[in-house]
């Protein structure tokens, strides 16, 4: 009997001490949504997936200054899945427009309000656009509710930059 309840004690503070550090055991997952655009071409040209899938034409990557180090990239073999890190067109109604979407979640520490994210997107599609990279910082702000930075004055701008003669050359 004695046996019985010393054990029953020492699952009741396992237990206990694993309820008291479950938030270093998962993550808030919270997504940040971007809008983006391109002010020379008309993006969606060029993004045209939607749902759970990355765009191929461009190279994502983002850091946290939570997680010092770590980079989240679309980058393959190895880099992180659309469910993570993505360009694609989200679409309202007869509304569509083109985000890049990352998942809070995916950095080994907890993203927290006041950190800061750190995108850079590169065009890798064919054509004269190749190479072309943009990047800006984003504050998370308070909260626990998806971020959607959707309006269009506070847009960010990837490539493509400049405005090539004809048709925006795709990946297909």
């Amino acid at each position: 009997m004695k046996c019985r309840m010393i054990l029953l004690i020492i699952c009741l503070m396992a237990l206990s001490n694993l309820i008291a550090n479950a938030s270093s055991i998962k993550h808030d997952p919270r997504g940040y949504y971007q809008m983006i655009i391109s002010p020379k071409v008309n993006i969606l040209e060029s993004v045209t997936n939607t749902g759970m899938t990355h765009n191929e034409n461009y190279l994502v990557t983002v850091t946290c200054s939570s997680s010092p180090g770590q980079v989240i990239t679309t980058a393959q073999p190895g880099g992180a899945t659309p469910y993570a890190l993505r360009i694609n067109v989200l679409r309202k109604g007869q509304l569509a427009s083109a985000f890049l979407y990352v998942q809070l979640a995916s950095f080994e520490n907890q993203v927290n309000p006041g950190d800061e994210i750190h995108c850079t997107v590169t065009y890798i599609g064919k054509g004269p656009y190749y190479n072309q990279s943009t990047s800006w910082s984003y504050f998370i702000p308070e909260g626990t509710a998806a971020i959607f930075v959707s309006d269009k004055s506070e847009a960010q701008i990837v490539p493509p930059l400049n405005k090539a003669k004809g048709k925006l050359p795709l990946n297909k």
